[in-house]
């Protein structure tokens, strides 16, 4: 006996950059250009570029939480925090267009 597999499911949502969070950290943090935010994450340009666009990879969000987690403390003290909560939101795709 054959069974079908199941439908292939639509996946809609994403995780997505909070950007006016994001900017205020790095801004807190004295990252105020692409260039400084670029080399404290260890990651290129565009690759921020694309994070505010909508893009974004694993690689990025593990980037920005362990840097920015580093300064979790001093963040905190502003009431500022640097969870994934924190700079992430995960939303239906359509929804960011």
């Amino acid at each position: 006996m054959h069974v079908a597999p199941p439908p292939p499911v639509e996946v809609r949502a994403g995780v997505f950059l909070k950007t006016d969070h994001f900017a205020l950290v790095a801004k807190l943090l004295d990252l105020t250009t692409d260039a400084a935010l670029s080399r404290a994450i260890k990651m290129d340009r565009i690759t921020i570029s694309r994070a505010r666009d909508g893009i974004i990879g694993e690689r990025f969000i593990a980037a920005v939480l362990s840097v920015f987690g580093e300064h979790a403390e001093k963040l905190a003290k502003y009431g500022v925090g640097v969870k994934f909560e924190d700079l992430f939101e995960i939303r239906d795709k359509a929804a960011a267009a």
